[in-house]
């Protein structure tokens, strides 16, 4: 088995969110579930785009959890581009860079971090 280089990634947990996709590396997901509206409290994705919650799937790892709409876990390397320094911080200081996947560029995110951005209030 080959090594990945420092500008790639391996195992994505690539994330529907609306209209918008979302990563996450497939190590930081420690298990997934169906999640529907009015079940367990969990952290809603959709909360970062302005949009309601629907039914979708749970990620869970170490006591942080959030609801994406859909998934599909991408096994293969991806290019890993670096946060942009006028970016750094961002989101909560969840994004951890941009992977590139059939030809779009896609946020990779930390969980934890993200699952608790979300939560956060937002000024109206």
């Amino acid at each position: 088995m080959a090594t990945a280089r420092a500008d790639e990634i391996e195992g994505l947990v690539l994330c529907r969110v609306g209209d918008h996709h979302i990563a996450f590396p497939a190590a930081a997901v420690g298990s997934i579930d169906q999640w529907e509206p009015g079940g367990v409290p969990a952290p809603q994705a959709r909360a970062a785009f302005g949009l309601a919650p629907i039914p979708g799937k749970l990620l869970l790892r170490g006591g942080f959890s959030l609801v994406v709409d859909g998934l599909e876990v991408v096994a293969d390397r991806a290019k890993l581009l670096p946060v942009p320094s006028m970016l750094l911080g961002a989101v909560g200081g969840s994004l951890r860079g941009f992977v590139q996947i059939a030809q779009r560029l896609v946020p990779l995110l930390g969980l934890a971090e993200f699952s608790t951005y979300v939560t956060k209030p937002r000024p109206a």
